[in-house]
């Protein structure tokens, strides 16, 4: 694998061919990529990334993950997050931050730092990627009416126990809530897509009010659920 890669505009998705490549040192996608899970994992010498104009991004679970030395992401327009949990962690580019949300393109694509007891998602935010607050401290989550799109994982093992939901919800990743301190979920009409075990393990929860007419999923997604 050359120092200096380039992904032509024609190769549309990645899967983890280049997990922990020590060669590389720079990666230019000349268009739309899907990056998969651990893509790019590992690279210890990978120092900068740039997505050209017009590209769009779907990142997928850590698939810069580990990635110590990359600081310069340039161009990041991110068209799908919802399985992109912790796409940029360890890397010098995430620690570079501030802390807070991270937004790119309507998608949060993380938090950094401790996360208040409450959190009130940012009106810029139309989706919650996966893994956003996964082990996070929070106890009430607020979204605006905007958010549609809830990830993978989202809020897995986080001290969560409340959430007023947005009455534009559309999906509800896998495993979005699992093992969280859930004590009811009333949750809106708009609803079409509920992942498997969204609320797995959530032995809090007493309540739990689906959209009507639809049945078939719940088995799925209250997996592991204690009554």
């Amino acid at each position: 694998v050359p120092a200096d890669l380039i992904i032509p505009w024609w190769v549309d998705k990645i899967e983890s061919g280049f997990y922990d490549c020590p060669t590389v040192r720079t990666i230019t996608f000349q268009g739309s990529i899907e990056l998969g899970t651990g893509a790019f994992a590992g690279c210890p010498n990978l120092e900068s990334v740039y997505f050209l104009a017009y590209s769009e991004v779907t990142l997928g679970e850590c698939c810069f993950d580990g990635c110590r030395n990359l600081s310069l992401v340039s161009g990041l327009k991110v068209a799908d997050s919802r399985d992109g949990g912790f796409a940029f962690r360890g890397t010098a580019y995430w620690n570079s931050l501030p802390d807070g949300f991270v937004i790119n393109n309507s998608w949060l694509i993380g938090y950094k730092g401790e996360c208040p007891m409450e959190v009130v998602i940012p009106d810029a935010v139309k989706f919650i990627g996966g893994c956003v607050f996964y082990e996070a401290g929070m106890h009430s989550v607020k979204m605006h009416d905007g958010v549609k799109i809830i990830g993978r994982s989202a809020f897995a093992r986080s001290k969560l126990r409340t959430v007023e939901w947005s009455k534009g919800l559309e999906t509800i990743g896998a495993g979005a809530f699992g093992n969280t301190e859930l004590e009811m979920a009333i949750l809106p009409s708009s609803v079409t897509t509920v992942g498997d075990e969204a609320f797995r393990e959530c032995n809090s929860l007493k309540t739990l009010v689906a959209p009507s007419g639809e049945t078939v999923f719940w088995q799925h997604a209250l997996m592991g659920v204690c009554s």
